[in-house]
This record gives structure tokens, C-alpha cells and sequence, in this order.
């Protein structure tokens, strides 16, 4: 399907304690701290950028 798909939607996310990843529940804030702590920035769909 992707071979056919003629555009793709890509989220782009900050970390901090608003991020859409806690209020879905995907992480907690304790994990935005953790991953803080070892550099992240933020994520692209999801992989965090550290």
C-alpha cells in the first residue's frame, strides 16, 4: 500500500509534560524525564532524537 500512497503523514513532537505521547498514554512523565536525562529532544513518529 505504501508504493501507491502519494503522500504520508508524519507526527513531529516536542518533550515536555504537554506532549500528545503522556495524554494518550503512550508514556508516562516519568518517562519524559528519563528520556530527558539522557538527551531527547524530541521524537519524530514516535523515536525520540537524543
Amino acid at each position: 500500500m505504501a508504493k501507491l500512497a502519494n503522500y504520508s503523514l508524519v507526527g513531529v513532537g516536542e518533550m515536555s509534560a504537554e506532549t500528545t505521547l503522556i495524554s494518550t498514554g503512550y508514556i508516562s512523565l516519568a518517562d519524559v524525564g528519563i528520556l530527558h536525562r539522557k538527551g531527547a529532544v524530541g521524537n519524530i513518529v514516535g523515536q525520540f532524537l537524543i
